[in-house]
């Protein structure tokens, strides 16, 4: 007999997960109200009673199958709901939503996911939140970070705003990424910020920020960390103005070109994939709720049935269990399916890039070189004014240095040494010798490197004696593309620690990305010996 073929597995894909606190008056019963009523849009069957909280189970082989349950303790109350969307554009794909809505001392907290189940081709699509959850939050008090939830972004243009604004980026508990565009001034914003706004409610915190107060940002947060005319960043939790890392938080410039819908559609994936990447840990799933009603009712009928409805009770329940963990196993499969799908693009991604970036970096070393031995000077600007070195340094150093942010910050601040010009010579040679020098070491650069210090006046020493002396000083650790490292290296001109006569650069060389990168500068930092 010829075996028939199996049935192709779904592949299930979580597509946006969402959770926020709902305050006001009776928040419970007014979610569940407004949960059953976009649902029964979708599938009229829903009984009418089911805006009350009462469970159903409809729809078992029909378009929109929906189910609720509840679940009810003097202390604690859960209501969780599911229901089916198919796809009206391909055969084969499903929209799954599903929502739990738990009160617990009073409080209220709104959960819902949105899965993507397709069962034939395995089309791409733009990710997106359940139209719901904008009504939810339009009509009732939500808040997810201690912030007000709305479907409108809101606008910094005033220094309270902007204080306010900090806080939240810098506070250490947020939840939600926070995207931030900028005013326009000399070109097209990138997106429709209020459209853009609709498209997120709830899974981000969207602000537009004036001009003005761009500025601001600027100067506390630094030039790669901030935000500009009609350019838009993604912040994402766990940001710190003083210990940030650039590429956490990306940045799509706005050009003359695209924009609009298609160009928010890649901010949209990144905030969408952001909640999903959490898990769903912050409320139960649907299946968990259900399950956990169901062996109430079991309990509370084991005393009054016979053995034989015991077992019938039991089969149904072992049934439902089957099921739930084969869409769990299929839903997993899925997630490892695409992680390594990710992993392997990405690798190869940044073996490219590497590539590319090396042979770039070849390239214009090449070119000083040859510029140099043929007589040519490449034109120099000295650094004069230490408050505007992030500005000079951006015009005058090549990616063979990165600078932390804290590290501009602190030299913009701290500009008291008395011939800028120096410490501008001391970040050259970082650049135009010691950088090469470490890459592909020779004779001759040893030489110019020799030679050039002792001109200058500087020696580059280890900052401890003992490697692991260095990790009980905080201050020397700098977080480069989401890697903590330290800056176990300082280049020194002068001592003591008066910051009009002496200066100090703290780096380390990243061997992997063939760069120095400064965590620190002007000013002294304390170590074992304090000198």
């Amino acid at each position: 007999m010829s075996q028939q073929p199996q049935p192709k597995a779904p592949i299930i894909r979580s597509v946006s997960s969402i959770t926020f606190s709902i305050g006001g008056e009776n928040p419970f019963e007014k979610a569940i109200r407004l949960t059953v009523g976009w649902m029964q849009k979708l599938n009229p069957a829903i009984p009418t009673d089911a805006t009350d909280a009462a469970a159903f189970d409809v729809g078992g082989g029909g378009d929109h199958p929906a189910k609720a349950v509840k679940i009810e303790h003097p202390e604690r109350r859960i209501w969780s709901a599911t229901i089916d969307n198919p796809d009206s554009n391909l055969l084969g794909r499903t929209w799954v939503t599903e929502i739990t809505i738990a009160e617990q001392q009073g409080q209220v907290h709104f959960g819902t996911r949105l899965l993507n189940v397709t069962r034939n081709a395995d089309d791409p699509y733009i990710p997106s939140i359940p139209g719901f959850i904008r009504e939810i939050i339009k009509r009732l008090p939500c808040t997810a970070d201690g912030v007000a939830l709305s479907d409108l972004p809101t606008y910094i243009n005033s220094s309270e705003d902007f204080d306010w604004f900090i806080k939240l980026l810098e506070h250490p508990h947020r939840r939600l990424p926070i995207v931030v565009m900028a005013e326009a001034v000399t070109r097209p914003p990138l997106i429709n910020l209020e459209s853009f706004s609709r498209r997120v409610c709830g899974a981000a915190h969207v602000i537009g920020i004036s001009n003005n107060q761009t500025w601001r940002l600027t100067r506390l947060a630094g030039r790669d960390l901030t935000v500009f005319d009609g350019a838009l960043r993604l912040y994402r939790p766990g940001f710190k103005l003083d210990d940030a890392d650039q590429y956490a938080h990306p940045l799509w410039l706005s050009d003359q070109g695209r924009h609009g819908f298609w160009s928010a559609v890649p901010v949209i994936n990144r905030v969408l994939s952001s909640g999903v990447s959490k898990g769903t840990t912050d409320y139960p799933r649907f299946e968990a709720v259900r399950q956990a009603a169901a062996d109430f009712a079991l309990k509370a009928r084991r005393v009054n049935s016979s053995d034989a409805e015991m077992v019938r009770l039991y089969e149904e329940e072992n049934i439902a269990l089957r099921q739930e963990i084969e869409s769990i196993r299929s839903e997993h499969n899925q997630w490892l399916a695409d992680a390594e799908a990710e992993r392997s693009a990405s690798e190869a991604e940044t073996s490219e890039l590497k590539a590319e970036n090396h042979r770039y970096r070849i390239q214009n070393e090449m070119l000083r070189r040859t510029l140099v031995r043929e007589g040519s000077t490449l034109e120099r600007e000295d650094l004069t004014d230490l408050s505007n070195f992030g500005e000079w340094a951006s015009r005058n150093i090549s990616p063979n240095i990165w600078f932390a942010p804290k590290a501009l910050k602190s030299i913009e601040r701290n500009n008291q040494y008395s011939r800028p010009e120096e410490i501008g010579e001391a970040i050259r040679l970082l650049d135009e010798v010691y950088a090469p020098m470490r890459r592909e070491p020779d004779q001759q650069s040893y030489e110019e490197f020799t030679e050039r210090s002792l001109n200058i006046g500087i020696t580059i020493s280890d900052c401890f004696s003992r490697s692991g002396d260095i990790q009980r000083f905080p201050e020397y650790s700098v977080t480069y593309h989401r890697e903590r490292l330290w800056c176990d290296q300082h280049l020194k001109k002068g001592g003591g620690t008066d910051p009009r006569t002496m200066f100090r650069i703290y780096f380390c060389w990243n061997r992997e990305k063939g760069v120095i990168v400064i965590g620190h500068l002007p000013t002294h930092l304390d170590n074992n010996m304090t000198n």
